[in-house]
């Protein structure tokens, strides 16, 4: 049984990695094509051929069938990613977004990023002086867009505190508030599509953030526009839960080590909160081989949290 389970289990990671090789997804209808015909192959192999209901034979069939299954499922998930987009002409112009705060909040000197679960887009300027409203996954419809582009589902946010603005007016000296996974805002917004640096062995911040389904980037804009204002607070049972834990922890750690370096050290190694590490421990971590204990997934962190 143990030798099955372990062919199924490598012949699902063999139809995902061929997937991955694929210089371009193409037509999102194959992912659902591909399995259907494969699996109808081997059922007719089987009904025709009675040394395929068994032996290799058939446990071949089976794992080319699990196999189309992996391949489709990781088409599908790429395509539908790919589908969400933000729309080019609307770098430059400011929109109302509702979201969810979706991850722990990245502190940083000039203020904080967060990944925002998009609940819906508002454009003031819409056609005909009248607002149009998106909820994530919904098609634009706009033109210059493809049928099949969508509204992205997660964004990533900065929003700039005062201090950490270079001109600065009266009206800017505001507190910045404390966010919360799970609470629901009302930003107005400037987004544009996943934008990063990629050099050569070096960091590749648009796979990081396709890898973790941000589909577009921005800042919140507080300026001459409505201030942004909190729809819904976190409760114990919204979304976030573990983050909140998280929340909870970073900042018991921050209140209890004097040290800003050392308190940024031990979030990173405990709770995966790797913004808090500097530059330079970056550096020394890589130089004497433990970078890996700061890059283990939050996915990992949160299962020994639950844990």
């Amino acid at each position: 049984m143990l030798v099955q389970w372990v062919a199924a289990l490598l012949a699902w990671l063999l139809g995902v990695a061929v997937q991955l090789r694929q210089p371009a997804v193409g037509d999102p209808r194959w992912a659902v094509a591909v399995p259907v015909l494969c699996m109808a192959l081997a059922g007719l192999c089987a009904w025709r051929v009675a040394s395929c209901r068994h032996g290799w034979r058939g446990a071949a069939l089976l794992c080319l069938c699990i196999a189309s299954l992996g391949w489709g499922q990781a088409q599908w998930r790429a395509a539908q990613r790919l589908a969400q987009v933000w729309p080019a002409p609307w770098a430059q112009r400011t929109v109302v977004l509702t979201g969810r705060v979706d991850a722990l909040p990245q502190l940083q000197a000039w203020g904080q990023r967060i990944e925002v679960e998009v609940l819906g887009v508002e454009d003031a300027a819409g056609h005909g002086g009248s607002p149009r409203q998106w909820r994530a996954g919904q098609p634009w419809r706009l033109p210059g867009l493809p049928a099949s582009a969508v509204c992205p589902e997660r964004v990533s946010l900065s929003w700039t505190s005062s201090a950490g603005r270079k001109e600065r007016s009266p009206s800017d000296e505001t507190v910045q508030p404390k966010l919360l996974p799970g609470q629901v805002w009302r930003w107005t917004v400037m987004l544009q599509a996943p934008d990063g640096v990629l050099n050569p062995g070096g960091f590749d911040g648009e796979r990081w953030m396709f890898e973790h389904g941000l589909r577009a980037q921005g800042r919140v804009v507080t300026r001459q526009v409505p201030s942004p204002l909190m729809v819904r607070p976190a409760t114990a049972w919204s979304p976030g839960l573990v983050d909140r834990i998280r929340l909870f922890l970073r900042d018991r750690i921050q209140a209890h080590v004097a040290d800003g370096r050392v308190a940024g050290l031990i979030a990173g190694l405990t709770i995966g909160e790797q913004s808090a590490i500097g530059a330079d421990d970056w550096d020394a971590m890589r130089d004497t081989g433990t970078a890996h204990l700061a890059a283990i997934s939050r996915h990992q962190k949160h299962n020994f949290l639950v844990f």
